[in-house]
C-alpha cells in the first residue's frame, strides 16, 4: 500500500488537476506513457471541497441554487481536445479551475446556456416555441403577463450576473470517471470508442447569481422567482457538452432528514 502512495505521488507531482490534465498528463511521450494507468489515476483524484461563494450572502441579489448530477455524469469543456493518437488517450478536454483544479462550470458559458432557451437569439421559425416556454414556466412560478423580450434584456444585458457552478460535495471526494463515445461516421467501419472524462452521478454543485428584481409598470419578477425560473431550465435542458445524449442533467439533492423520518 505504501509503495503504491509512493507510485501514486511520482505519476502526479501537482495536486492541482487542470495542471495534471492540461500539463503533466502529456509529459514523457517519447518514453510511450502508459495512458490507462494514467487515467485510472485522474479516476482515483481526491478533490478537497472548498467552500465557493464563502462571504458572498451579504450581498444584494446573492442567490444560489444546488443541484445533484444524475447519470451519466456531466461534462465540460470537451472542445480543447488533447491533440495526442496513443492509445487509451483521453481525447476531449475538460474545464477545470485554473486556481483550484476543481471541475466547473463558468458563469459565462451558464448564462449562455440560459439564455439560450429565451425567444431573443432563436432563428425567426422558432421564436414562438421558446416563447411559449418561458412563459410557461414564468406562469408556474406566478409571473403573469410578462413581457418576455424586455425581461431578456433585462437579466441578460444589464443587470444580472452569472457566478458559474462548482461541486460543493457528494459520496467522497473522487469525482471524475472515464466514458466513452463511439461514433459511428460511416456505415460499413467499424467505429473507434473514443476516452472523455466526466463528473461522475452523484455531484452536488452549487449555481451562484447576483440577481435583481424585473419592475416595469405592473410587471414584477423578483429575484427570487429568476432563480425558480433558472432553476426549472436547468432542470428541464441540462447543461454542458451532449445533453441531448443524457449528459448534464441535474436533480434536487434528497435532504438528510428526510431519510431520518423513514426511520
Amino acid at each position: 500500500m505504501e509503495g503504491q502512495k509512493m507510485n501514486d505521488q511520482k505519476r502526479y507531482r501537482s495536486r492541482n488537476m487542470n495542471y495534471i490534465f492540461n500539463i503533466e498528463y502529456m509529459e514523457d511521450l517519447k518514453t510511450s506513457p502508459n495512458f490507462e494507468e494514467k487515467n485510472k489515476e485522474i479516476t482515483k483524484f481526491q478533490f478537497k471541497k472548498i467552500r465557493f461563494f464563502q462571504g458572498m450572502e451579504s450581498i444584494p441579489g446573492f442567490e444560489t441554487i444546488e443541484l445533484e448530477t444524475t447519470y451519466p455524469g456531466l461534462l465540460i469543456g470537451t472542445g480543447g481536445a488533447h491533440d495526442l493518437n496513443e492509445k487509451e488517450v483521453i481525447k476531449c478536454g475538460f474545464t477545470f479551475d485554473y486556481v483550484t483544479g476543481i471541475p466547473y462550470y463558468p458563469g459565462s458559458s451558464l448564462k449562455g446556456i440560459l439564455r439560450s432557451y429565451f425567444p431573443g437569439g432563436r432563428p425567426e421559425n422558432e421564436k414562438e416555441e421558446y416563447e411559449e416556454y418561458i412563459k410557461s414556466i414564468l406562469q408556474e412560478i406566478h409571473c403573469e403577463n410578462i413581457k418576455i423580450d424586455d425581461l431578456e434584456t433585462q437579466i441578460f444585458d444589464n443587470s444580472d450576473v452569472f457566478l458559474g457552478a462548482y461541486p460543493v460535495g457528494g459520496k467522497g471526494n473522487k469525482w471524475m470517471e472515464l466514458e466513452y463515445i463511439t461514433p459511428h461516421k460511416k456505415i460499413y467501419q467499424n467505429p473507434i470508442p473514443i476516452n472523455l472524462i466526466k463528473v461522475k452521478p452523484g455531484v452536488k454543485f452549487k449555481f451562484g447569481f447576483l440577481l435583481s428584481d424585473y419592475v416595469s409598470g405592473d410587471q414584477r419578477v423578483t429575484a427570487e422567482q429568476k432563480k425558480e425560473l433558472f432553476l426549472r431550465i436547468i432542470l428541464d435542458m441540462g447543461v454542458g457538452a451532449k445533453t441531448n445524449v443524457g449528459f448534464g442533467k441535474f436533480k434536487t439533492p434528497v435532504k438528510r432528514e428526510v431519510f431520518e423520518k423513514k426511520r
